[in-house]
């Protein structure tokens, strides 16, 4: 699958999903939902996005899925059959212990409004971003997508896996090819004092050792 086709069977994905789930919600707390937004109807609270808008937007390079997600007639009100299914199920079953999450509880309008404040801060980054891209400037922080915060080791156990898993990757190919400023920030990166995660493990430790000093003395590849 090329990157352009995989991304947009993401984006169209999402664009399928999010109105179902919206719909489901509103299926399961409308009053709930109107005593918190009076005023609030089915047209305003559920996301809809057709795919020949959607086309329009994006293009048509997407894989479509293969579920049984047509609506029942061609109407907005109209639930698809999946979504129904989805309704039915997640009323039977008890929202207790991991299954808390499904208790969904319509968000407050402070909520609301945090949640609109995130997407506008998001958006004036990318815009940030792109300036800096227009002008030949930009420089990626390397941050930790889960958590905002700067990549240290010990500090996030996803991180220091990653970290491991890529180590051990480009030690099967002998680090060759490996640009001077990997090799650096991998190097940087392995504070021995800080409590990684491979430490739990006695021969993981040791072999991301031992590849750490065979990192350190390969010769940074020839630059013409």
């Amino acid at each position: 699958m090329s990157e352009d086709l995989a991304i947009g069977t993401f984006r169209r994905g999402a664009s399928e999903v999010i109105p179902r789930m919206t719909a489901i919600a509103w299926k399961q707390k409308k009053n709930e939902i109107q005593n918190l937004n009076p005023g609030m109807t089915r047209k305003k609270f559920v996301y809809t996005l057709t795919r020949s808008t959607y086309e329009k937007e994006w293009g048509a390079k997407y894989r479509r899925s293969r579920l049984s997600f047509r609506r029942w007639g061609e109407g907005d009100a109209q639930m698809g059959v999946l979504a129904r299914f989805m309704v039915f199920l997640f009323q039977l079953l008890p929202k207790v212990g991991p299954l808390q999450t499904l208790n969904f509880k319509p968000p407050t309008p402070a909520a609301q409004a945090l949640f609109a404040q995130s997407f506008q801060a998001t958006l004036d980054q990318y815009r940030r971003l792109l300036d800096h891209v227009q002008k030949n400037q930009l420089l990626l922080e390397n941050k930790d997508l889960d958590t905002g915060k700067s990549t240290r080791p010990g500090d996030y156990e996803l991180v220091d896996k990653t970290y491991t898993k890529l180590l051990h990757k480009l030690a099967e190919d002998h680090f060759r090819g490996v640009t001077p400023e990997l090799r650096n920030n991998l190097v940087a990166f392995y504070d021995l004092d800080a409590p990684f995660a491979a430490k739990k493990d006695a021969a993981e430790w040791q072999k991301t050792l031992h590849e750490l000093k065979l990192l350190e003395g390969t010769p940074a590849p020839a630059t013409r």
